[in-house]
């Protein structure tokens, strides 16, 4: 029987000082752990400490996002947590990565689930990070932000657009409530950036989150019914952008169209 590592499942050791070190991910086992595998017994301790778990579940985490392996992310992330639960980046690309793999009925809620970790991320980097090493997270985060509710966004639209003229209407309340919780994710980062972070971050992290944010409530404008108070979000957010971009213009928004929308009072 195979010995089978039990942080990354690889079967594949060398012996090294009398220890059998998995070739995946540097996990060590003594010979008597060993045989007790290899008998099929269960719950086998590592013979590690934290720290080397941890740079072996960092570099694993690390590996499979570079490969945009999303599944494997996942897990190795939502492990780390366990061991670390103050690591921003664990914190995160969970979130993140569990949200990457939603079906179209799971829109809205990977999207509200990756909204609800910002603040919490925000306030495990500004905790434990120095500030060269905030900017770079702040600025991570962003980039990843912007790639996430883009998917969800526009997988909610290119549904929505191909449903049939003759039940469409069934379904505007659902592409509403997808697209408004994609369009969210990057209105909060850009507020909460500023709130936690000041206004050194506003035309570098901010603004883009909120350009791409009235762009995307921009192309829903058609369908609700509370047009002006809707208007009147999408100019609050482009006065935001101007105190650092002054020459940006909010884009003119269409409303004619019917349509409803029932929501909270961001939604209108």
């Amino acid at each position: 029987m195979a010995i089978k590592c039990e942080l990354c499942g690889n079967t594949e050791f060398v012996k090294e000082d009398g220890m059998f070190v998995c070739k995946g991910c540097n996990t060590k086992y003594s010979l008597e752990e060993a045989k007790k595998m290899m008998d099929g017994e269960e719950n086998v301790s590592v013979v590690k400490e934290t720290p080397q778990k941890l740079d072996n579940l960092y570099q694993l985490a690390r590996r499979a996002k570079d490969e945009n392996n999303s599944e494997n992310a996942q897990k190795y992330y939502e492990m780390i947590v366990i061991e670390d639960p103050s690591s921003w980046e664990a914190n995160f690309y969970s979130v993140y990565y569990q949200s990457m793999g939603c079906k179209i009925a799971g829109i809205q809620t990977a999207a509200i689930r990756v909204n609800n970790c910002e603040e919490n991320v925000l306030n495990l980097i500004k905790s434990n990070l120095s500030e060269e090493e905030q900017k770079k997270a702040v600025e991570e985060i962003s980039v990843n932000l912007i790639v996430i509710s883009t998917m969800l966004f526009n997988a909610a639209k290119n549904h929505y657009d191909g449903i049939g003229y003759q039940i469409k209407a069934n379904y505007t309340q659902e592409f509403l409530n997808n697209g408004c919780a994609a369009r969210d994710i990057l209105y909060n980062y850009g507020d909460l950036v500023i709130k936690h972070f000041g206004e050194s971050f506003g035309k570098t992290v901010a603004v883009p989150c909120w350009k791409l944010g009235i762009d995307q409530h921009c192309k829903m404008m058609v369908h609700f019914a509370q047009k002006e108070q809707n208007k009147s979000i999408i100019e609050t957010y482009g006065e935001k952008i101007r105190k650092y971009d002054q020459g940006y213009v909010t884009p003119a928004v269409t409303t004619t169209s019917g349509g409803c929308y029932v929501a909270t009072a961001v939604y209108g």
